[in-house]
C-alpha cells in the first residue's frame, strides 16, 4: 500500500500503480478500508474454541477402549458425560 500511495503522491494513477505491482484495484481499495483478513476458501482461520491436539488425543484414547470401540460418537459422548467427563459435543468429536 505504501508503494501505491507513494506513486499516487508523485502523480501516478492508482489503478496503473496497482497494475505495475500485479494487484487489482479492488484489492487495494479493500486493504485501504481495513479489510485485510484473507477470506478465500481454504485460507487459514483461527477457531477460538477449537480443541487442542492433546484434547483430541484424549478423546480418541477414550473412544478406542474396549468399552466404546463399537459405539457411535453420540453414544460415546453420552456415556462419558454420565461419568462426568466432557471432551466436546458429538458434532465436534
Amino acid at each position: 500500500m505504501a508503494l501505491i500511495e507513494e506513486a499516487a503522491v508523485s502523480g501516478a494513477r492508482v489503478k496503473k500503480a496497482c497494475e505495475v505491482l500485479g494487484i487489482s484495484i479492488k484489492s487495494y481499495i479493500r486493504w485501504k478500508a481495513g479489510m485485510t483478513v484473507d477470506r478465500r476458501k481454504g485460507a487459514e482461520k483461527s477457531v477460538p474454541r477449537k480443541l487442542s491436539p492433546a484434547e483430541v488425543e484424549q478423546f480418541y484414547r477414550a473412544a478406542n477402549t474396549a468399552e466404546y470401540y463399537d459405539k457411535t460418537p453420540a453414544q460415546i459422548v453420552a456415556s462419558l458425560l454420565e461419568q462426568g467427563t466432557y471432551y466436546g459435543s458429538e458434532r465436534t468429536l
